[in-house]
């Protein structure tokens, strides 16, 4: 059967984030963002690592496509407004996308863990909530630490751009 309930979410957030596009409101976003930025954060890798930490904090509350869709198409004019490479801070935000570690909403190997984690004798759960949290925290540091290495390192020349 299908679950209409995904369909519909990840159709509104494809339409969100066009919207977004369309109608401008992605670089009105993307320059109230940038505003609120300190200045070394708004430039460059910094600008980079902003996105990243947008997104993998914002991906932990809803599909890692979801956030894509809406988070994209405000993080690359922000990458114009600041003058910074577009595929930086576009490819920080893709990566940043699947640090969904925290809760069980932000992707569906989490559901499906939480989900069959149960004792089958007693019913019990096995991995909580408070487990994906105390676990999650620490895994998404890492993850945000390997990035920022990365960004710093200049990962998008590598791939030839």
């Amino acid at each position: 059967s299908i679950h209409w309930e995904v369909v519909a979410l990840y159709a509104s957030a494809c339409a969100l984030g066009k919207g977004l596009a369309v109608t401008g409101a992605a670089l009105y976003i993307a320059d109230g963002f940038i505003g609120l930025l300190p200045d070394f954060l708004t430039t460059g890798e910094g600008l980079a690592i902003s996105a990243a930490v947008f997104t993998g904090l914002t991906t932990n509350f809803m599909s890692d496509g979801a956030t894509v869709s809406a988070i994209g198409p405000i993080t690359v004019p922000m990458s114009i407004i600041s003058d910074a490479h577009p595929w930086m801070v576009g490819l920080a935000t893709a990566f940043a996308s699947s640090f969904a570690h925290m809760l069980v909403i932000g992707t569906p190997n989490n559901a499906i863990v939480y989900a069959l984690a149960k004792d089958p004798i007693t019913g019990e759960q096995l991995v909580t909530l408070k487990d994906f949290m105390k676990h999650g925290i620490v895994v998404l540091l890492l993850c945000f630490v390997v990035l920022i290495f990365w960004v710093i390192r200049g990962y998008w020349r590598w791939i030839g751009f």
